[in-house]
């Protein structure tokens, strides 16, 4: 293994010699002092391990994929070395929490992927692994209204026996018996379909070839309006009801998105969260992988080594001013967290070689400069998804906003369709709307999170709402776009090269990016090593009384 750190000339004595030639290509086209202004560690000779990996992205792919590898790595008896570059100053990507009015004695709030639903087995596995508390939220407590810019078509959750027969009825009425029934199979058929990726259809060398296998790929060759028609669908429930799915979950209209995205949008049953936020999850995979994390550090260049292998160069930044520390945790136990998931300090210039690469962001995001001779990545837009959470002592927001009377129910979770642009009226002016409970136990206060593909600015949400207290916003490149296709990125770029995100223009949900990185990590070590996740002949049952788990066990 060789190693070199790239130091301050003030740091170390002018003594330490270094032949910069043979990598002076790295930092062709970039903004580099030259060569002279800095002093190099000499490389050093020590023990080689089976596999050097680095992993490019530390959220719920990059941190699953450490994972999946020490998990293979015990099970092979191979010393396999991860390091993980993560550009942003925290772990889990596009999971995260945040404190109302930024006081740590407020409930956290996720920011950006809030739920899994029961049969996500790997964030269900982990709950349990690492004994972490689970919040659920299909309680039924709420009411929900279908808007569509101009008028509530639908509000359901009436509390008592007479109000709930009659909003049955009503429901029936709108919506027939047929289209509920057939929605609610389809679904019921395609989360089956999934399911047997934990325990039959384990491994993959491409999404294309999983997704036949899967019997999926007639789903995502069709827009969700499309599919739901050849099935037998009604067109108001699937605008409507359906619709509303796709809008909150993957901001698409459901004649833009594919099948499979619908589907997956309506398999909603056993929602859940981690009480502490789920990046608790995908810190505990890193703490379990062993690897080394670099946060704050970017990788800006991936080089090809002529004996195979690839050389990394990543660029670190001061560490950022800290965050507030939840109010159940010490500095001093949050340093020992740090110390537990291999957390390093950032450095100036890293330079480091590698047996193997693995992706585990958006290409189109990486900004990393990579030879011309990959296996082609076609771009990936992504959804530019604006999040507006605010806190209200307003039990909902104003009856006058919705068009409705004073004595009607104003819904505590608004969905939108697009039904309404159709027809030639407005628009509506977010995606969704709705209450996720008090700041705290015991304060009338609560927070609001609002979707919209616009900004919600000040006067909009003054005009909604009678209180206003705090308001926090995030614009987040949130999940892909998912037009109808039968073609994904590749698993491989090159040798040594992998990539998991391509998965998600198939699906985009924080379970499936642990699965995609599975299957890359699978592939990787069978190539590399001869043999992947579950050895031939190793046997790794699941704790008693838990589902078996591919990759959890074996």
């Amino acid at each position: 293994m060789k190693r070199w750190i790239v130091l301050s000339p003030l740091a170390i004595p002018a003594c330490v010699a270094f032949s910069w030639s043979s990598w002076s290509s790295l930092f062709s086209g970039r903004d580099f002092a030259p060569a002279d202004q800095y002093v190099v560690q000499a490389p050093v000779e020590t023990y080689k391990p089976a596999l050097r990996v680095a992993v490019v992205g530390a959220g719920a792919a990059g941190s699953s994929a450490a994972l999946w590898i020490h998990k293979a790595a015990e099970r092979l008896e191979k010393d396999i070395v991860v390091d993980v570059f993560e550009r942003s100053d925290y772990i889990g990507g596009r999971s995260t929490v945040v404190y109302p009015y930024n006081d740590t004695s407020n409930d956290r709030v996720e920011l950006g992927a809030s739920i899994y639903v029961e049969a996500n087995k790997n964030m269900v596995r982990a709950a349990k692994e690492y004994k972490l508390e689970v919040s659920n939220f299909n309680d039924g407590d709420e009411t929900v209204g279908i808007w569509d810019g101009s008028q509530m078509l639908v509000t359901t959750g009436a509390k008592n026996f007479f109000g709930k027969i009659w909003e049955n009825i009503r429901l029936l009425w709108r919506y027939g018996y047929r289209s509920p029934v057939t929605t609610n199979a389809l679904v019921k058929q395609t989360v089956e379909a999934f399911l047997s990726i934990y325990n039959k259809h384990t491994s993959w060398d491409s999404v294309e070839d999983l997704s036949a296998r899967l019997n999926l790929t007639d789903l995502t060759a069709q827009d969700g309006a499309t599919y739901l028609a050849s099935q037998g669908v009604g067109e108001t429930f699937a605008f409507e009801v359906v619709e509303c799915a796709t809008r909150v979950n993957y901001a698409q209209d459901l004649n833009v998105i594919h099948g499979l995205g619908a589907m997956v949008s309506m398999a909603a049953n056993g929602a859940k969260g981690i009480t502490k936020g789920n990046f608790h999850v995908f810190e505990h995979f890193l703490k379990d992988s062993q690897a080394k994390v670099h946060l704050n550090a970017h990788v800006t260049k991936l080089q090809p080594k002529p004996d195979g292998g690839w050389v990394l160069l990543a660029t670190g930044a001061a560490p950022p001013t800290p965050t507030p520390t939840p109010a159940d945790e010490t500095l001093d136990e949050k340093k020992e967290e740090d110390a537990q998931a291999n957390i390093v300090p950032p450095e100036l210039i890293i330079i480091e070689t590698y047996d193997v690469v693995i992706l585990a962001a958006p290409f189109d995001t990486l900004d990393i400069q990579l030879p011309t001779n990959l296996a082609p990545v076609t771009p990936a837009p992504y959804v530019n998804l604006h999040v507006t959470l605010l806190s209200t002592k307003s039990p909902t927001a104003k009856h006058e906003y919705f068009g409705l009377g004073e004595r009607d129910t104003v819904p505590t979770m608004v969905l939108t369709t697009a039904q309404g642009i159709r027809a030639g009226g407005k628009a509506p002016e977010f995606n969704s709307l709705s209450y996720h409970g008090r700041i705290k136990e015991g304060v009338d206060e609560w927070v609001v999170k609002i979707f919209s593909e616009e900004r919600i600015e000040d006067e909009w949400l003054a005009g909604v709402f009678d209180h206003v207290g705090w308001v926090h916003r995030k614009v987040w490149d949130s999940y892909p776009k998912l037009p109808p296709t039968t073609r994904y990125n590749p698993m491989k770029l090159s040798d040594g090269l992998y990539y998991v995100n391509g998965f998600e223009t198939f699906i985009s949900t924080m379970e499936t990016e642990t699965v995609a990185s599975r299957g890359v990590v699978d592939l990787m070590l069978k190539e590399m090593l001869g043999d992947g996740i579950c050895p031939s002949g190793v046997s790794s049952p699941p704790p008693e009384g838990e589902e078996f788990v591919w990759g959890w066990d074996c």
